[in-house]
């Protein structure tokens, strides 16, 4: 007698592998429950973990180049009260002072010898957040432009974290960003 082709142990076998795909035993059930987009707390702090380290590495690098902005704006202002201070000197042919203490600036001039406000005494930290140091804390300009109450040279010195501009002024009245290696 001869067997039937769909009767053969070739067959039972290929019958066999079929409806073991969907068994448990295969391994590639899937699950009960159905899959839900979205991931897991592993994965979420993971990623946190790592943005944190990345902006640890980065931070300082945004930072450096807005204190060099800040005290490169604070100087730019100094400078122009420096240079306004010398200016009216000239102008009204009377000695004009420019008064530094601890953050305040004021330019003041003389008028029939009583010093008068030019500028009134304002401050630069508050809004730029520098410091500001110097040997003179007055330089007056005379009439012809020159410093009078110094010997040779002054430097004012503007800082925030590490960055710092320094601006000189020469006996003779120039006043020079960059320090005092005239």
């Amino acid at each position: 007698m001869n067997a039937h082709p769909l009767h053969t142990s070739a067959a039972h076998s290929a019958v066999a592998r079929e409806s073991a795909k969907g068994s448990p035993a295969s391994g590639c059930v899937e699950n009960a429950r159905t899959r839900r987009g979205g991931f897991t707390a592993v994965e979420v702090l993971t990623v946190l973990g790592l943005m944190s380290v990345v902006m640890a590495i980065v931070a300082p690098r945004f930072a450096q180049p807005r204190a060099k902005a800040t005290v490169h704006a604070a100087s730019s202002q100094l400078m122009a009260l420096l240079e306004t201070a010398r200016a009216a000197a000239v102008r009204r042919g009377q000695p004009a002072s420019f008064h530094m203490w601890g953050s305040q600036i004021s330019i003041t001039v003389d008028q029939n010898g009583s010093p008068v406000n030019l500028v009134a005494p304002m401050r630069l930290d508050p809004a730029l957040s520098v410091q500001m140091a110097s040997a003179a804390p007055d330089i007056t300009f005379n009439a012809r432009g020159f410093v009078s109450n110094i010997t040779s040279q002054v430097s004012l010195i503007v800082s925030r974290d590490a960055e710092s501009d320094t601006i000189c002024v020469t006996r003779g009245g120039a006043i020079v960003r960059r320090g005092c290696g005239l």
